[in-house]
């Protein structure tokens, strides 16, 4: 199973923003991914934090999930995105197309190959 954690500074701020733009986002990833979604994208904003307030949107997937989270009210327009699948895909195509979609300035990543049951010790 494969986790991709990316955490960034973005340049794009309508998706920072935009809960619909989000959720057709995240909707373009699943298609990209050539998955399927089983719920959502389910998109809640919380703006009772001030400048840490922030949206998440959420995709539960026939292979796990996908969620992204957007700070909007921060100085520098924070984004996390994670996608975890236990189908095998393209992890640099995947950093590719969301540095380029989400105007990346600065960012970082870590992909994790997760054990399925049969890795973890009893």
């Amino acid at each position: 199973m494969t986790h991709l954690i990316l955490d960034g500074l973005a340049g794009h701020e309508a998706l920072l923003r935009d809960k619909g733009l989000l959720s057709a986002y995240v909707k373009k990833l699943v298609r990209w991914l050539n998955m399927k979604i089983m719920a959502g994208p389910l998109v809640v904003e919380d703006t009772r934090i001030g400048e840490m307030a922030g949206i998440t949107a959420v995709a539960v997937i026939s292979e796990s999930h996908i969620a992204i989270h957007t700070w909007p009210r921060r100085e520098e327009w924070n984004v996390n995105v994670d996608v975890f699948s236990c189908r095998p895909f393209d992890c640099d195509a995947i950093l590719r197309l969301l540095q380029q979609d989400w105007q990346m300035v600065k960012e970082s990543h870590v992909v994790l190959e997760r054990p399925l049951g049969d890795g973890v010790e009893r």
